[in-house]
């Protein structure tokens, strides 16, 4: 049922079977059985099958055991991961989705705070030359150097707003 498969095609051997691993996966799990068949030790190996169109993922441990014909029996089991993998697939997601959420709003706080310093600092140093020019204590030929100041300084504020990754 795991598989797909009716015991009558599993009982002419395992070519069925291999045809149900994912291509991919495939190379691998022949080494191990391989390994396992050639040397008469433990198999474990891990792999993706398809079953009716859907992806699962199996791992299958077995044992060899001697029959007094001669023959080995290889007795093990086949244990469904999908439930498992998807799940750790959705919560590896999840946590991604959470990681964006947390730098987007760290930028945006970045930002908030960037503002309010553009308001604090360069506001009131507008607003301060503004006073300054009103009451006569800037002279007109200073009033440049000043103006180049506060551009400078709003150039650097607009450079580092544009910016998209601040974190």
């Amino acid at each position: 049922e795991l598989i797909g498969l009716d015991r009558e095609e599993m009982r002419n051997g395992p070519a069925r079977f291999y045809e149900i691993i994912h291509p991919d996966d495939l190379p691998g799990w022949m080494v191990e059985n391989d390994k396992a068949v050639e040397t008469r030790a433990h198999f474990l190996a891990r792999a993706r099958i398809i079953v009716n169109g859907a992806i699962r993922w199996v791992v299958a441990e077995s044992i060899p055991r001697q029959l007094p014909d001669g023959a080995t029996v290889w007795e093990g089991a086949l244990i469904d991961e999908t439930e498992r993998i998807l799940a750790n697939e959705a919560a590896n997601l999840a946590q991604q989705e959470l990681q964006q959420h947390r730098i987007e709003q760290s930028r945006a706080e970045e930002r908030v705070r960037l503002l309010q310093d553009m308001h604090d600092g360069f506001g009131s140093q507008l607003a301060g030359l503004s006073l300054m020019a009103e009451r006569g204590r800037v002279q007109p030929a200073q009033l440049p150097q000043y103006l180049n100041e506060l551009m400078s300084d709003l150039y650097l504020l607009v450079d580092t707003l544009g910016h998209g990754d601040i974190t």
